[in-house]
């Protein structure tokens, strides 16, 4: 029962507003390409499952043959038909995801998206000091960007068509900037005079309008009490004038239990007030609209999906990207916070699953890294160096088709613990 219960544990970490699925034991496999591609049909679960079940066996068989203490029994021991079933299996579980990953990684070869439209990002690793973002001028972070994203483009012979930068680099700059209908003039002249789109982080401050259901959590405007408005991390797509004019956004709706949003907080408005950071703003808004953003290049529109940060360990929250056309993923984040520490890689391995899962391209843009270009095999394509201020640019094609995963989900998860709760009440009635 094992490897049922570790999975529907796994499964239950990823639902809930509390839900914090990081530490899913699947993500341990990423680099191993040659069988891990099994993701594309259950997820990390399944992997996790897989992982389980065959140290199960193993323990197992070992601790049987450990009870034996002569060659004769021992033999005896492997003979038996429950050890002959337990030997089989095993056999099958290290061997078929071997074999359907071969298949799938023939099929994920780059030479056979060679003809597919492409889309060349560029992405801006600013490396910013996160604790200080929020106090200095907001205008010198959007000027580093700049100068990042200028020393890219002459470095590069790609003519760049979409730019890329991480979770919240737009701070807040005033109300005209950050809120409906947003003024963007200090973005416009960079963005038509270089002719490329501008995905990136964003603080909104919206208001809500008459006759508009207004969360219990949601603030009042100082010096206006009448006036109720939520904060929201969001991300915006940026086209030149002659593309679009209008702004596309994207409001985040998976947050950090605690250090984002207490989760529930609408039901429970009262305690919104103990958290209160002296970094940034806490007590974001959920968004309620999973949508993605369209980008232009010369090949013509692409559907990107906008994971922000924490979003990209949910993973049946991203395949709901691809189920709603993206072909091409993008994470942007921060992860500057946990400086010298495993934090940055593990999340980058967790996106590395998500390209896996749902066989996507995934560009992934981090405040202090680490920024990587991901193929749908889960492989590194280009990384940038970690805690330097960076740019990496690759056209990667975009993909239409979704695997099984993406269309049917965590059902290993529901499975599991289905199968949990059965084998219970079977043990109950003995």
């Amino acid at each position: 029962m094992l490897p049922f219960i570790w999975t529907a544990f796994e499964w239950l970490t990823s639902i809930t507003e509390w839900a914090f699925p990081w530490l899913c034991i699947g993500y341990t496999q990423v680099n191993e390409n040659a069988w891990v591609q099994i993701a594309d049909l259950g997820g990390v679960l399944l992997v996790g499952f897989v992982i389980v079940a065959i140290n199960s066996c193993l323990y197992y068989l070992a601790t049987g043959l450990s009870t034996k203490r002569d060659e004769a029994s021992k033999r005896n021991f492997i003979r038996q038909k429950n050890n002959i079933i337990v030997i089989a299996v095993l056999a099958l579980l290290a061997i078929a995801p071997k074999i359907y990953s071969h298949i799938r990684l023939s099929e994920f070869d780059a030479d056979n998206f060679a003809n597919n439209p492409k889309l060349t990002i560029g992405i801006i690793q600013p490396n910013i000091n996160p604790w200080d973002k929020w106090s200095r001028n907001p205008v010198k972070n959007i000027s580093d960007h700049f100068k990042v994203q200028d020393s890219l483009s002459r470095a590069t012979s790609r003519k760049i068509d979409l730019s890329l930068w991480s979770e919240t680099s737009i701070t807040f700059m005033g109300l005209p900037v950050n809120s409906y209908p947003y003024d963007l003039s200090m973005l416009r002249p960079w963005i038509d005079t270089n002719d490329l789109s501008l995905m990136t982080g964003f603080t909104e401050f919206y208001f809500y309008k008459a006759g508009e259901d207004v969360p219990a959590s949601a603030e009042a405007f100082p010096g206006d009490s009448s006036r109720r408005y939520s904060s929201f991390n969001s991300a915006i797509m940026v086209s030149p004038s002659r593309i679009r004019s209008d702004v596309q956004i994207y409001r985040k709706m998976k947050l950090t239990p605690i250090s984002e949003r207490i989760p529930y907080v609408d039901q429970i408005a009262w305690l919104k007030n103990i958290l209160r950071w002296d970094v940034g703003i806490s007590n974001w808004a959920l968004g309620r609209e999973q949508k993605n953003l369209q980008a232009t290049g010369a090949k013509g529109t692409f559907a990107i999906a906008p994971i922000i940060c924490i979003e990209s360990i949910h993973q049946d929250f991203v395949r709901q990207f691809a189920k709603k056309g993206a072909e091409i993923f993008t994470v942007i984040t921060n992860d500057a916070w946990y400086n010298h520490t495993f934090g940055p890689y593990q999340h980058l391995a967790i996106a590395q699953m998500r390209a896996i899962e749902n066989k996507r391209y995934l560009a992934r843009c981090a405040n202090g890294g680490i920024s990587a270009f991901i193929s749908p095999a889960g492989e590194i394509i280009a990384q940038a160096e970690q805690y330097q201020n960076s740019g990496i640019a690759r056209s990667i094609p975009k993909i239409k088709d979704l695997t099984f995963y993406s269309q049917i989900g965590d059902v290993v998860g529901w499975l599991a613990l289905a199968c949990v709760v059965i084998g219970g009440i079977m043990m109950r009635k003995k």
